[in-house]
């Protein structure tokens, strides 16, 4: 970055000016924590924070008609489109991380109908074939447990991949987080403790019940949860 700047006057000229300010003594650091905050001041104006959602609703229903997403759809997907795959993984992240901001800083998303971004959210986390980094994923058990405690926890509640597939994309991951190779000790218990928390909320509701039912008391994933949850118990 150094050599960058350097080789670039109107480069240095810009993060000079971002950096430091001018005062009679000359130039003068600003510090980052000032940048900072000023960039979050403007982020939770609620007018900015519903356009930028905005434009990740475009973003959700943009991915859900190349994946073909339908009410019965099953996760994980079964082929992704190259397509996707030229979307970088960050977009995803950025998303997840911003929502999360917004829902901290008690940002009114009441206004925006957050339906797509909640099958899309639901479609990440359980699809490992989208996005491999289980803990990019894992973000997504931290946003929905956050939405749950916002006026749009109903919309949540009702929708229609969270009462079919959630379930068991929440399994999955459980167990992957135990395989994932920056398999560090607290990130993986944090990450479970939040997967158990947002199990114990959702089971109550009535779709989620009945695939609950329809899981074969046999299969291997179920045994393997039901293992490393008793072992989280110990």
């Amino acid at each position: 970055h150094l050599s960058l700047e350097q080789s670039h006057p109107t480069l240095q000229h810009i993060i000079q000016e971002f950096y430091y300010q001018r005062t009679k003594e000359g130039l003068v650091p600003i510090s980052l924590l000032y940048i900072r905050a000023a960039i979050e001041t403007h982020f939770i104006e609620p007018h900015l924070a519903i356009n930028i959602l905005n434009c990740y609703r475009f973003l959700a229903i943009w991915v859900m008609s190349l994946l073909k997403i339908e009410d019965n759809s099953c996760l994980p997907l079964a082929e992704i489109p190259h397509v996707i795959s030229s979307i970088p993984q960050f977009f995803i992240e950025d998303f997840v991380d911003l929502v999360m901001f917004f829902l901290h800083n008690k940002v009114d998303l009441s206004k925006i109908d957050m339906n797509p971004l909640f099958t899309f959210s639901v479609i990440i986390l359980g699809s490992p074939n989208l996005i491999k980094n289980p803990h990019i994923r894992a973000k997504f058990v931290q946003f929905f447990l956050l939405i749950l405690d916002t006026e749009q926890s109903n919309s949540f509640i009702e929708n229609d991949m969270v009462n079919s597939q959630l379930i068991n994309s929440l399994f999955n991951l459980y167990i992957e987080i135990e395989m994932s190779a920056s398999n560090q000790f607290y990130a993986k218990y944090s990450v479970r403790h939040s997967i158990s928390k947002l199990i114990r909320v959702i089971n109550k509701q009535s779709g989620v019940k009945s695939c609950l039912k329809k899981i074969n008391k046999a299969d291997a994933k179920l045994i393997q949860f039901t293992n490393l949850l008793v072992n989280d118990t110990n």
